[in-house]
C-alpha cells in the first residue's frame, strides 16, 4: 500500500509540473567551513534512471542499524583547502573555489593517497547535462610498510538527471538535480589492482549537501575475482520545500475550476486482462483528464482530455501489445480533484 501511495504522488503531480532545473553554484552548494553534513546508511538501492522529469523512488530503502555518518567540513587555514573528516576518521582533503571543487586526495587508517593532478568534482555553475572529464594520476602510501604506489586513471562527472525524488522517510523532493561521478584508475603495487568507483549524488536547491547518494565500488586484481561494495545514504537534514499544487493549464478559470462535488467512478474488471471499462458521472460540465501509466511512470495512453458535459460517461480500454502483466495505474482529473487507481493486467 505504502508504494501505490508513493507511485500515486508520482503520477498526480509529475504529469502537470515543470520542473526548475536547478543550478549548482560556488555560493548555493560550495563547500563550507565549520559545517556538518549527516546522513544515514540504508539498504542499497539501484540509482535508476537518468533523463528529463524522472522520478526516483527509495521509500523501500531501510536504514542500517549503524550510527548516523556526520562528514565535519573545516578550513586547513590555507586559502580554499579544506579538510572533510567522516564519522570512521576519513579524512578527506579539498580545494574548493568560486569555479572548481577539486579533490587532492585521502587519508584512513592503512593509507595516505595524494593526487599530483587531481580530480575535478564539479565546475560551477553546473546544472543538467553539464559534463567534465580529465586524468588523474598520484601516489598511495601504506602506513605498515611504508611502500609507495602509483596510481592513474581517469575521471568523470556528468549532471545526468532531473526530477523528484522520495526519501526513505517518505519525503517527496521537487527539484532533483542528479549528478553522477566515475572514477576509473589502476593501483600497481606487486600486482595491479583495477578500481572503478562509480557514485550517484542528488541535490536540490534548498540544501548544500547531497540527500540521496548511492556508490558502487568495484575492485578487480590479477587471477581473482572482483570485489564490489555497495553503500546507499540519506540526508538527515530537515528539507522544506514549499508543497505543489496541481493545476490545469489551459486557462486560470479551468485551474480554478471545482467540481462542487465528489465524482462516482467505477472500472471493471479489475484485475483485466483485454480491456477495463470506466463508468464516471459529472454533476456538471467539468474539465476531465484521465490517463493509463506503467508502473515506472510512462504513459501508456490517454484516454481522456476534454471539458464534458455533465452525466454519466464511459472510457473502454482496449490492451495494446506491448502491455505486459502487472501493475498500472490510472490518473484521474476533473476539474481541480485528483484520484488514482491501482490496476492489475493479467
Amino acid at each position: 500500500m505504502k508504494r501505490i501511495l508513493f507511485v500515486a504522488f508520482l503520477l498526480i503531480f509529475m504529469p502537470l509540473a515543470t520542473f526548475a532545473k536547478i543550478v549548482l553554484t560556488y555560493e548555493s552548494h560550495g563547500l563550507r567551513s565549520k559545517t556538518v553534513a549527516s546522513m544515514q546508511q540504508t539498504t542499497y538501492v539501484a540509482p535508476g534512471d537518468a533523463g528529463e522529469n524522472v522520478m526516483w523512488d527509495f521509500s523501500a530503502a531501510k536504514p542500517l542499524n549503524t550510527v548516523a555518518q556526520h562528514e565535519t567540513i573545516e578550513s586547513l587555514g590555507v586559502q580554499d583547502e579544506l579538510l572533510i573528516t567522516n564519522a570512521s576518521g576519513v579524512k578527506f582533503l579539498y580545494n574548493c573555489t568560486r569555479s572548481t571543487n577539486v579533490y587532492k586526495g585521502f587519508q584512513d587508517s592503512s593509507r595516505t593517497v595524494s593526487f599530483n593532478q587531481p580530480i575535478q568534482k564539479v565546475v560551477y555553475p553546473f546544472s543538467y547535462d553539464s559534463k567534465i572529464s580529465g586524468t588523474f594520476d598520484g601516489h598511495s602510501i601504506y602506513h605498515s610498510s611504508n611502500y609507495e604506489y602509483k596510481i592513474a586513471g581517469t575521471y568523470s562527472s556528468e549532471a545526468d538527471g532531473y526530477g523528484t525524488l522520495i526519501l526513505p522517510t517518505g519525503q517527496a523532493l521537487n527539484d532533483v538535480l542528479r549528478v553522477k561521478t566515475v572514477e576509473k584508475y589502476v593501483e600497481s603495487s606487486c600486482s595491479d589492482v583495477e578500481i572503478e568507483s562509480v557514485k550517484y549524488l542528488w541535490y536540490v536547491a534548498e540544501y548544500r549537501y547531497p540527500v540521496f547518494v548511492t556508490w558502487d565500488i568495484h575492485n578487480t586484481y590479477e587471477n581473482q575475482p572482483t570485489t564490489t561494495s555497495q553503500t546507499s545514504f540519506y540526508t538527515l537534514a530537515n528539507i522544506n520545500q514549499p508543497s505543489s499544487n496541481p493545476i490545469y493549464s489551459d486557462t486560470d478559470e479551468q485551474a480554478a475550476e471545482d467540481t462542487g462535488a465528489d465524482i462516482t467512478y467505477q472500472v471493471y474488471p479489475n484485475p483485466y486482462n483485454s480491456y477495463f471499462h470506466l463508468t464516471y458521472t459529472l454533476n456538471k460540465p467539468t474539465v476531465v483528464n484521465i490517463a493509463l501509466y506503467s508502473l515506472s511512470g510512462s504513459l501508456v495512453k490517454q484516454l481522456v482530455d476534454n471539458r464534458l458535459q455533465n452525466g454519466v460517461q464511459h472510457v473502454v480500454h482496449n490492451v495494446f501489445n506491448n502491455e505486459s502483466a502487472g501493475v498500472y495505474y490510472l490518473r484521474l482529473q476533473f476539474g481541480n480533484k485528483l484520484d488514482v487507481i491501482p490496476l492489475m493486467k493479467e
